[in-house]
């Protein structure tokens, strides 16, 4: 790649210098340039603009799209720059920074992965972002309520993996709320499509807010068309890991938490233990997912510490039978039963639930179901 087309005007396109040209390549791209001889071709003849508009409509700026941005190589592990944070800014933005821009960016950026997915989620590189065509929705019964889901893996005609799950959700939100959940705030870490969030909405048709964060650009559209094709008008969804419930809730401009989800890469960690026990503090409920791969694949205690951690944490923390029947972990036996519950499944995984009482649990039933 050593030639540019005619590029879109930046305003007071800055002289490409070697750092732009690489941090370009990394950020768009995800890895280095080919060589110092295509370093050198673009210092020769283009300038930023040039650079800029030739990564961003070449080929294989689409079929590195397709391929879910990955990186390729060690720079991703390397501080945020100040040259790092310029040329995001100017990808990003398409005009030159100021240096207070520059330096602002680098004190809330944790890391370069962090850095390049503002640069990915931005509304320009969203719309350079090759669609891919989008197979129709495919109908499925929950909680009673005919849905549609996009972004489903697999054949058609049966339940994704989970979906039994988002039944359960809206049992418990049923059990757990009065009113149809009314002004009841729900936040939902690593969301996915959104088939947690359709079961926590529908068993809380009435809830003020549900935010959703779902870091993958392909499972956050899936997410944003699930959630807004079914009706679910109070979703906010978040194409950005979670940095914290706080920060999030800030954001949003809501002042209350009733229930947090959290998905198996933020239930596992240390972080995301920290955050449950704040929520349930505050007296929200807790859903964890335990995904017996992800647990064991990590360093680090193993399933059984993590489900002692989680009991840790609450006065109460309920699994749940293969036929719905909430049931309280305690003691070794109750350890046992769950982590046998989530290797049972197919998917080898489980959600459990943290609260502060366990006043829903007789109330609780699956009703409707799920097809």
């Amino acid at each position: 790649m050593t030639s540019a087309p005619a590029a879109a005007p930046i305003a007071a396109a800055p002289a490409l210098t070697r750092g732009l040209v690489r941090w370009a390549y990394r950020l768009v791209l995800g890895r280095e340039p080919e060589s110092e001889q295509v370093i050198g071709d673009w210092l020769g003849g283009a300038d930023f603009a040039g650079l800029r508009e030739a990564l961003l409509a070449s080929p294989e700026f689409a079929a590195h799209a397709a391929e879910g941005f990955p990186e390729r190589g060690g720079w991703i592990l390397g501080p945020v720059t100040a040259e790092a944070a310029a040329t995001l800014l100017l990808l990003r933005d398409g005009e030159p920074p100021s240096p207070a821009a520059i330096a602002a960016l680098r004190a809330e950026t944790p890391d370069l992965r962090a850095l390049r997915r503002l640069l990915l989620d931005s509304p320009e590189l969203l719309r350079r972002t090759p669609q891919r065509p989008r197979p129709p929705a495919r109908p499925h019964w929950l909680a009673g309520r005919r849905v549609a889901l996009h972004g489903l893996d697999g054949p058609a005609g049966s339940p994704p993996p989970g979906f039994d799950l988002a039944a359960r959700h809206a049992a418990l939100l049923r059990a757990a709320w009065t009113s149809e959940g009314a002004g009841r705030v729900i936040l939902d870490a690593g969301a996915g499509i959104g088939i947690a969030a359709l079961g926590f909405a529908l068993g809380a048709p009435a809830h003020a807010a549900l935010v959703a964060h779902e870091p993958g650009l392909e499972a956050a559209a899936a997410l944003a068309a699930n959630l807004a094709g079914n009706g679910v008008a109070a979703a906010r969804v978040r194409a950005v890991a979670l940095d914290s419930p706080e920060a999030a809730l800030a954001r949003e401009g809501l002042a209350r938490l009733d229930l947090l989800r959290l998905g198996a890469a933020e239930a596992l960690g240390e972080e995301g233990a920290s955050w449950a026990r704040a929520a349930l503090a505050e007296g929200a409920l807790v859903v964890l997912r335990l995904d017996l791969a992800a647990a064991l694949a990590r360093p680090g205690p193993g399933p059984r510490a993590v489900l002692e951690g989680w009991r840790g944490l609450a006065p109460y923390l309920t699994a749940f039978t293969r036929t719905g029947e909430p049931y309280a972990v305690e003691g070794e036996e109750g350890l046992t039963r769950a982590l046998l519950g989530a290797l049972e499944r197919p998917e080898r995984a489980d959600e459990l639930v943290l609260s502060r009482e366990a006043g829903w649990r007789p109330r609780f039933t699956l009703g409707g179901g799920f097809q």
